[in-house]
């Protein structure tokens, strides 16, 4: 199944696959813009599809602490700490449900900084449609 037929019948496990995929891939290579070929789209729905399947199935499901840390970071280069809020509170939670204590507390100082920065001014460079 292809991921337009999965998104048609509402698939949320394949749509979560593809997405999984996709954001690996980028993340690693650095490749962050791009729209739906760039890393943060592909996280971002990556994280979406998730929430979906928790929700509709009960799943319980975990995004990649990695993966979340380094959208994260990413969204700190950028100056985005709007939409690095809640990236970094959820690595920092994945990483403490495995017991990695050290990059927890690091997305949590992260988060920190977060909280203090102004919002995000709306910018294609935070949804990784330019940047």
């Amino acid at each position: 199944m292809g991921k337009v037929s999965a998104y048609a019948k509402g698939d949320w496990e394949h749509i979560r696959q593809f997405h999984l995929t996709r954001a690996t891939l980028y993340a690693l290579q650095g490749k962050w813009d791009g729209g739906v070929t760039g890393g943060i789209f592909q996280v971002e729905h990556l994280r979406t599809a998730t929430t979906m399947l928790r929700q509709e199935k009960g799943l319980e499901l975990h995004n990649p602490p990695k993966l979340l840390a380094l959208l994260a970071l990413e969204y700190s280069r950028r100056g985005c700490p709007t939409q690095g809020r809640a990236v970094a509170a959820e690595a920092r939670d994945e990483y403490r449900r495995t017991g990695a204590s050290e990059d927890a507390e690091r997305m949590d100082q992260l988060w920190k900084q977060f909280q203090k920065a102004p919002p995000t001014p709306s910018s294609a460079a935070c949804s990784g449609n330019g940047g």
